[in-house]
């Protein structure tokens, strides 16, 4: 059998979407898992500061917290447009190889892309 080759131009919108899919544990229940933990956590550590505002670091380790909640919600969302604007100026060229033995995708112009064993 020979190799299948498919190309495909996509928008930024596309691209944005097909990068969520590749990075579904991420973005799916680990990340609501991660943002629940991390609340209650933070609920925690509030709940003892207001007992005891003299301790400072448990206002350092809220702040922390805060700052873990806003880049776990809003980080990757970021970074993957990045990403997708990245893949669009180098041509929004998206390339899918198959064969028996390999599997393979390319982003952008004609790169050597990463093959994966079956």
């Amino acid at each position: 059998m020979g190799k299948l080759k498919l190309n495909y131009r996509l928008t930024r919108e596309e691209i944005e979407e097909s990068l969520l899919c590749i990075d579904w544990k991420r973005e799916g229940r680990m990340k609501q898992a991660n943002l629940i933990i991390l609340t209650v956590l933070g609920v925690l550590v509030l709940g003892a500061f207001i007992r005891e505002p003299g301790q400072f670091f448990l206002f350092l380790m809220l702040f922390a917290i805060i700052g873990l909640l806003f880049y776990l919600q809003y980080g990757p969302q970021r970074m993957r447009k990045k990403q997708a604007e990245k893949i669009v100026k180098t041509g929004g060229n998206f390339q899918i190889s198959l064969d028996r033995q390999h599997m393979g995708a390319i982003w952008g112009q004609q790169k050597e892309g990463r093959k994966r064993e079956k």
